[in-house]
């Protein structure tokens, strides 16, 4: 069957989820781990058997494997797609999974996810390189800290800060009265998202204690002050400027009548202070304009998530569309759509177009070149001007300047093979230097 080849996929998520420290009793922690695997070239597809461990950085020691032997002999069946797969490590609900995660694992500085793999022909092969796990080592450790057992003498000053307090882990009843004075908080650290409705009232605060160098931007918003409490006499000149309110926080109902009068309002200048829902007039072409004056790039969003991005160049801009996780490198890119979470489209050279597709690529150098669409499609490194139309899994490899592929499966231009065409159907070969 040949060798095997494991390729990393473009995300390999470790996800570590946890139970409250203070649950009884807690569910065995889990990994979620995503990756990628090939045989002799071609992404694999159908189950097949897998084996994973975890190890040092030599791969000498082994902190856990899916059965508990050193090196592992139980498989574990899974459902790859086009080379994808996924799987819970540690979860003994699967077949083969025997033994669950430990915590007490995730102490190592280093671990390091090995993995073999078997499609059935060939026997298990061990797939290089072992991926190393970081991010949720702290996480797991914290699951085995006992209640109480972390007091004041164990705090280092400041080491409990706001980003380490979970919303609403504090409230009141937990507070002593006069416990919380002006001096013992820091400046901006206490902000609406800590605090309950009602928590903090006139009788807690004393004449003073809070300024506005005390308040972030935004922070005071209009569910959290009571009725005609704050009146004209508690606010400074000046004190309440745009910055300070939220969207929404000055409603009729909080205004005085003939609070706003009409000197106030420039109704007139609306329609040209002010892109429309409804549509606007009296525009000016190169004057009137959606968009923006610095060096940022522009975004449009569709239902939260961004389906545009326009990215500054002086010579020509930059546009990526379609998934999220698209993106590009360069000056004078398009990539008009397509691309999924698990297979972003991506262009890093200049002048290159991406027409649609997933998991498709242009390298860095090839200039002018062009993918339409299909399915894991790459152009390699320097292959000016190259373009595969369509397919699935077309390669032109680096320096096969101005070679084509019109679409089929599995076509291959090899590298230095310039001006070469495919025009199609399956598994043809093109080899270097052919031109």
């Amino acid at each position: 069957m040949g060798t095997f080849r494991f390729l990393v996929a473009l995300f390999i998520l470790p996800v570590l989820f946890l139970t409250s420290l203070h649950s009884t009793a807690q569910p065995p922690p889990l990994l979620n781990y995503q990756g990628r695997v090939t045989v002799d070239g071609t992404n694999f597809h159908g189950t097949g058997q897998f084996m994973f461990a975890l190890v040092d950085a030599g791969g000498i020691i082994t902190y856990w494997s899916n059965d508990g032997n050193v090196t592992p002999t139980t498989a574990v069946p899974l459902n790859v797609d086009k080379g994808l797969y996924s799987v819970l490590l540690g979860d003994t609900s699967l077949t083969g999974m025997n033994v669950p995660l430990n915590p007490s694992v995730f102490s190592f500085s280093e671990i390091y996810l090995r993995v073999w793999f078997n499609d059935g022909v060939s026997g298990f092969t061990q797939l290089t390189p072992d991926q190393r796990l970081v991010p949720v080592g702290s996480a797991f450790v914290a699951m085995t800290v006992p209640d109480g057992a972390i007091q004041n003498a164990q705090l280092a000053d400041e080491a409990v800060t706001g980003s380490k307090i979970a919303p609403a882990a504090i409230t009141t009843t937990l507070i002593a009265d006069s416990a919380v004075q002006a001096n013992n908080i820091r400046s901006g650290s206490v902000s609406t998202d800590k605090l309950l409705n009602n928590a903090v009232t006139t009788i807690k605060i004393a004449d003073n204690a809070v300024t506005t160098a005390k308040i972030l931007d935004g922070a005071v918003s209009a569910d959290k002050i009571a009725d005609l409490s704050v009146t004209t006499a508690k606010i400074d000149d000046f004190a309440v400027t745009a910055a300070k309110l939220a969207n929404d926080a000055v409603t009729t109902a909080k205004l005085d009548d003939h609070a706003v009068t009409a000197a106030k309002v420039d109704a007139p200048s609306f329609a040209q202070t002010f892109w429309l829902i409804g549509g606007n007039e009296d525009t000016t072409a190169g004057t009137h304009y959606i968009g923006t004056n610095d060096e940022e790039p522009l975004e449009l969003r569709v239902n939260g998530q961004r389906a545009l991005r326009i990215e500054p160049h002086t010579s020509s801009p930059t546009l990526v569309a379609g998934s999220p996780v698209n993106w590009a490198d360069g000056v004078g890119i398009v990539i008009a759509g397509g691309g999924v979470s698990s297979g972003a489209n991506i262009a890093e050279a200049n002048y290159a177009t991406i027409s649609g597709g997933w998991i498709q690529r242009i390298e860095a150098g090839a200039q002018w070149a062009t993918i339409g669409g299909g399915i894991d499609q790459q152009i390699q490194s320097n292959a000016v001007g190259a373009v595969i139309s369509g397919g699935e899994q077309g390669l032109i490899g680096a320096n096969a300047r101005y070679s084509a592929i019109g679409g089929g499966h599995i076509n291959r231009i090899q590298e230095e093979a310039r001006y070469a065409t495919i025009a199609g159907g399956r598994l043809n070969r093109i080899e270097r230097d052919a031109w």
